[in-house]
């Protein structure tokens, strides 16, 4: 069971979305992300937030409303996944979490951890780049023009990857050493797995 949060930041390609979407996912809307729903054709099942850039025409009858106050310590989106763990889904895909804010496009990056925490399978998609936040190990699969970039958060150690052009064995990575961008697939799949710590992955596109 899949809900798809539809945040606030740019969505350049409709297009791009509708192609990610199922017709069994669960739209929740982050207050403004909305508008974005509307430009790719979606209406949302639940909208959260202090409803400051909502427009009232873009929901239906049966959308679930939750208003939430102006000021407050959780960003609108970070309420949207905690209502999706809270509901029972095991999987988020997040969109519209990257654009010209770098503090709510880090912030969003965080709420990776919020959903490995609670062993929900959780990414963040944009026209670009693909996001996953992993403790143990994750499985690629080669898409042609991607490069693949692995960042820790902190220290991870015993960090092991198959399947890539320069392959790692029981590596050491740490904050402030990003020695880990824009590898290549040299096979269909690939794997990376950490014994300890954090490892952003990153799947992007130029």
């Amino acid at each position: 069971m899949r809900a798809v949060i539809i945040a606030g930041g740019d969505f350049k390609n409709p297009d791009f979305y509708r192609k990610l979407l199922n017709d069994s996912d669960t739209i929740i809307c982050a207050d403004g992300g909305c508008l974005a729903a509307q430009k790719i054709g979606l209406m949302p099942d639940v909208i959260i937030g202090d409803f400051d850039s909502y427009p009232q025409n873009l929901a239906k009858a049966k959308t679930e409303k939750i208003v939430l106050p102006t000021e407050k310590d959780r960003t609108d989106t970070h309420e949207c996944v905690c209502y999706a763990i809270n509901h029972g889904f095991d999987e988020i895909l997040l969109l519209g979490a990257t654009g010209s804010r770098l503090d709510h496009t880090i912030a969003n990056i965080h709420l990776l951890k919020v959903a490995l925490d609670n062993n929900i399978k959780m990414k963040i998609v944009d026209e670009y780049n693909e996001v996953y936040l992993t403790d143990k190990e994750i499985f690629l699969k080669k898409s042609e023009g991607q490069h693949v970039s692995v960042l820790p958060i902190g220290i991870a150690e015993g960090i092991s990857s198959t399947g890539l052009y320069y392959p790692m064995k029981d590596a050491v990575m740490e904050f402030g050493n990003p020695y880990g961008v824009s590898n290549e697939f040299n096979s269909d799949e690939a794997a990376i797995s950490v014994k300890k710590g954090l490892l952003l992955v990153i799947l992007s596109r130029d």
